[in-house]
């Protein structure tokens, strides 16, 4: 088990900066969706189904 986690952590590749931008932005992103579930929950439920409807026909589902 020690091999294949020192095998990893070299494989590693990026920086702090980024990872840190990496998970900032998913949080921000995240956040702002409960938001707006939680302020707006009717518009949301209406743009879900929406964009759902429009991939499936996109895509043939």
């Amino acid at each position: 088990m020690p091999t294949i986690l020192r095998k990893l952590m070299k494989d590693q590749r990026g920086s702090l900066p980024q990872m840190t931008w990496t998970i900032g932005a998913a949080v921000v992103t995240a956040l702002a969706l409960i938001g707006a579930m939680v302020y707006f929950p009717d518009i949301v439920e209406s743009f879900f189904r929406a964009a759902t409807d429009w991939i499936r026909a996109q895509f043939g589902f």
